[in-house]
């Protein structure tokens, strides 16, 4: 199977996964205020790209064996959404985040230098998901909502491709 129709599968699970959940959970007039917040709703959107994208990269590089370089993304991306909500949400930092800053880049540093190539995957994993936790720490919604909101956004285009896939 390939990335993309797991990405596909993925997005479609998790859109009617959590409709049911929102449904046990009686939390459709929540979900419904929001889709009518064109801010929430064009943060969403960008939230959903930038997790679309994280989900495909992971998948993309399990499928080609580059699970080092993804791991590396992982590894780096609490440092960069700590930079990020530094830089963007004001977010207070001290001597000590500074010295554990310097320390976490001193290892990034000597771990990139060991790759045999610039680690591609790790740096769009890391990029993804410290952007998609700024967005959604601006876009203040609950996860489940969140998600399902994102998930129903790219469903339409799931279903395009899961369609044009098998013909």
């Amino acid at each position: 199977v390939s990335p993309l129709e797991l990405v596909v599968h993925r997005t479609v699970w998790s859109a009617l996964t959590l409709s049911i959940t929102l449904t046990l959970y009686a939390k459709w007039d929540e979900v419904f205020n929001l889709l009518k917040r064109k801010n929430i709703l064009l943060g969403l959107l960008l939230s959903s790209i930038l997790i679309i994208t994280n989900w495909y990269t992971w998948i993309y590089a399990v499928t080609v064996n580059k699970l080092i370089d993804a791991s590396f993304g992982y590894y780096i991306y609490p440092i960069l959404s700590a930079f990020f909500g530094i830089i963007f949400l004001k977010e207070s930092y001290n001597k000590t985040k500074l010295i554990s800053f310097i320390l976490v880049l001193i290892s990034i540093i000597i771990l990139f230098f060991n790759f045999d190539s610039i680690p591609w995957i790790g740096l769009v994993v890391a990029a993804s998901w410290s952007l998609y936790t700024l967005v959604r720490k601006v876009v203040k919604v609950p996860a489940d909502i969140g998600l399902f909101i994102e998930s129903l956004l790219l469903t339409p285009l799931a279903l395009f491709i899961f369609y044009n896939l098998f013909q």
